[in-house]
């Protein structure tokens, strides 16, 4: 008889998957491939996340690493991946993604709001 293991994934966990498959991408890709001036794009969110609410929070280095993983997303793949644009819509809206609902990938982000 055989017995497969069933993975159950943490929150982080699948940010570490979807971000794994962006940047496997991006470090795939020959120097003249890469976006140009993203280097420069990702700073200029770190600097805004810095200036916001996030700066003096235990998330602060959540937040830049979600936003700098979707704008590398979209800066080789467009808005074609649905995590990372969810993320961003989330993050857009003033909240916090901090969990997963469902089996990995079947599912969808949890997020807190505080009003």
């Amino acid at each position: 008889m055989m017995r497969f293991l069933v993975r159950k994934y943490n929150w982080k966990d699948i940010r570490e998957l979807e971000r794994s498959e962006v940047w496997c991408i991006y470090y795939a890709m020959s120097e003249n491939e890469k976006p140009k001036g993203l280097e420069e794009l990702l700073e200029i969110i770190a600097d805004n996340v810095r200036k916001s609410s996030f700066k003096n929070s235990i998330f602060y280095n959540d937040v830049v690493a979600d936003l700098t993983n979707c704008a590398i997303n979209r800066a080789i793949n467009g808005k074609s991946n649905p995590f990372f644009e969810k993320l961003f819509e989330i993050y857009q809206f003033g909240a916090f993604p901090c969990g997963w609902n469902g089996d990995y990938p079947e599912g969808k982000i949890v997020a807190f709001k505080l009003d």
